[in-house]
């Protein structure tokens, strides 16, 4: 909890800064940019699968991540954004069961502040960030027996606490589109998922995730 209110707190403390910040000309304005790419996620601690599952482990496929955000260039320099998007990955297995047909996800929305250096005698844009908000975080499983017997099937979600850091670099094309690519590091808090017909639920650890995406960006 402290973790959590100390990245809010570090957000907000920024948001309010931006408007303190000298302004610096040519690139202010609206923009928005989408990105897509593989998305890498840890192994995921499983706490509970209807009954205890201590010391449990699930292992992920390479799945893929899309985002999408809006957002405003205060001036050549800093810019706030909200992020949406999703992630997704197939489960490969799980400690005690084997391989099974599950899959995971995480539907991100985020408020994200952008320091970037963005001049107009120089073609590179390199920036960097971090933001904070919610994830819905999903599971999908088809028929999947748990350890005490019991048959789970179906879908459900949960919004826990997120955040992210990332990094890239654009290219100009003309002065409102640029391409690049960059990197995210995505966080977000242990979700609980009721199970149907049991006195049970599923559990788990947090959820990190490595993604590397391609991006397209114009402004307005």
């Amino acid at each position: 909890m402290k973790t959590m209110l100390g990245s809010v707190a570090l957000v907000g403390v920024c948001c309010l800064g931006l408007f303190a910040w000298p302004e610096a000309g040519h690139c202010q304005g609206f923009y928005v940019n989408g990105e897509v790419g593989p998305a890498l996620a840890e192994n995921v601690s499983l706490q509970r699968f209807v009954v205890p599952t201590p010391g449990a482990k699930i292992e992920l496929d390479a799945g893929v991540r899309v985002s999408v955000a809006g957002g405003y260039n205060f001036n050549d320099y800093v810019g706030a954004e909200i992020e949406t998007g999703f992630i997704f990955n197939e489960v490969q297995s799980v400690t005690g069961l084997g391989n099974i047909d599950a899959a995971v996800g995480h539907v991100p929305l985020l408020a994200n502040v952008v320091l970037r250096y963005d001049r107009p005698n120089c073609k590179w844009v390199p920036y960097a960030g971090a933001g904070v908000g919610g994830d819905a975080s999903l599971i999908a499983l088809d028929y999947v027996t748990a350890p005490n017997g019991a048959v789970v099937d179906g879908e459900a979600s949960t919004v826990v606490f997120a955040w992210q850091s990332f990094a890239g670099v654009r290219y100009k094309i003309t002065d409102k589109i640029s391409v690049g690519a960059s990197y995210k590091y995505f966080w977000s808090d242990g979700a609980s998922w009721d199970v149907s017909h049991t006195s049970g639920d599923i559990r788990t650890d947090n959820a990190q995730v490595h993604t590397f995406l391609v991006e397209f960006n114009m402004k307005f």
